[in-house]
């Protein structure tokens, strides 16, 4: 059974879903533009997939502000996403993200607070985890994680920052925190290994002392 409930959605908010035809997928989202400009808008495809979940009942996929866009897509069983997206009411330009699960009980992550972010999470494999955190203006992310049990997670605090992120390997985590103004790596960090634990702090302007 497929199961939608939505929550305080303002007549000037856009949902699209594509059909979730498989079973036991569940819907929890928030859309509230309560600047009243842009509208919001999310798509999801969760017809591959069963036990998806997006959001919970307790914490539901949300935009809040206008003009964030999200683009959803599961194949495979038993996965989760759990998206914030908050835009800045003095500015017009929304948040953007995809995500892209492909397995089996993966967790994907995304929370977005500023305006003119840019993200992207893509999780393959069995139990893996993909996080992207972007607390700032323009910033770009991406995490693209595969393997059993392999985890990455990047952390952009600032504006104007973009940074790529790549794991691969079962059991490998990596945790990749980018804290400053304008900040980029000119090689974005790729790790590939078999249970390593990584973990790697980028600072420059702006950054708290």
């Amino acid at each position: 059974m497929i199961t939608m409930p939505i929550l305080r959605i303002s007549a000037a908010v856009a949902m699209l879903a594509a059909p979730a035809t498989a079973q036991n997928n569940s819907l929890f989202i928030l859309q509230d533009n309560s600047t009243g400009g842009m509208s919001n808008t999310i798509s999801v495809d969760q017809s591959a997939a069963s036990r998806s979940r997006v959001g919970s009942a307790e914490t539901p996929a949300e935009q809040i502000g206008g003009g964030n866009v999200a683009d959803v897509s599961i194949v495979g069983e038993g996965s989760r996403v759990d998206l914030s997206q908050r835009s800045v009411t003095s500015r017009v330009d929304g948040n953007d993200v995809s995500i892209d699960l492909s397995g089996t009980t993966l967790l994907g992550t995304v929370s977005q607070a500023g305006s003119g972010n840019r993200g992207a999470v893509s999780v393959s494999g069995a139990r893996a985890r993909g996080s992207l955190v972007q607390d700032g203006n323009f910033n770009a992310g991406t995490v693209s994680v595969s393997g059993s049990d392999a985890s990455g997670a990047l952390r952009q605090i600032g504006d104007g920052n973009a940074t790529d992120l790549e794991v691969s390997g079962a059991g490998t985590s990596v945790t990749y925190d980018v804290i400053g103004n304008g900040l980029t790596a000119v090689v974005p960090p790729t790790v590939r290994s078999n249970g390593a634990t990584v973990t790697i702090t980028q600072t420059g302007p702006g950054a708290p002392k």
